[in-house]
């Protein structure tokens, strides 16, 4: 780090010391040299970045750097950095193109995104329609199993072929009365609601409290 950036004042200090007047080969090298230091350094040398920056300036003849350390790394970043050094005017057309370029492609990946959360929530309600109908019967026959099977924490077992019927979880409350009378709740995914069937529900399984 620190050899580059005697390099960089050596360099322009003996195009101080010359007399003569930069040459376009010379803006080059100087405008080049310039931005390897800038690709160099580190985030935290702001203090150096501008620095170089004016110092070349200087010695290209070219009024003082206004502007900030933030636009110096974006000039790197795009490939702009000589041109931003000799500040060539085309430099600001080219920067504006190129943000144009890029708030283009941030709008078009916002209203993609967008459109696939519109299309995703979408299905979802078409598929919660589709399954009301036959969601309330299953809800029908599942409560009435578990009032009239022997021991429904053991025996009952459901058969689900249809993907918009997938997974269920089960949760079983007992009672602290001998553990006889139990609260069998059947909950389904994906926001489909739950059916709650309350005592008295013969079986058994440990309370909770």
């Amino acid at each position: 780090m620190n050899l580059v950036r005697v390099v960089v004042s050596g360099f322009i200090l003996t195009l101080f010391l010359s007399g003569c007047g930069v040459s376009e080969s010379e803006r080059q090298e100087i405008s080049s040299v310039t931005c390897n230091f800038f690709g160099e350094s580190r985030k935290f040398e702001s203090v150096y970045r501008l620095e170089k920056m004016n110092e070349a300036r200087d010695a290209l003849g070219e009024p003082a750097f206004l502007g900030s350390d933030d636009e110096i790394i974006a000039a790197v970043q795009v490939g702009l950095c000589e041109k931003l050094v000799s500040n060539d005017p085309s430099y600001y057309d080219d920067i504006k193109k190129i943000n144009a370029e890029r708030r283009e492609r941030e709008r078009i990946a916002e209203q993609r995104r967008e459109e696939k959360e519109r299309l995703t929530r979408i299905a979802e309600e078409e598929r919660v329609q589709r399954v009301s109908v036959p969601l309330r019967d299953w809800k029908s026959a599942i409560s009435e199993r578990v009032k009239t099977v022997a021991d429904p924490v053991n025996l009952i077992e459901f058969h689900v072929e249809r993907g918009d019927y997938r997974p269920m979880t089960f949760e079983f409350n007992c009672s602290a009365v001998e553990n006889m009378h139990s609260t069998f709740f059947v909950t389904f995914s994906n926001d489909l609601g739950e059916i709650v069937v309350p005592g008295p529900v013969r079986g058994f399984c440990m309370p909770s409290y």
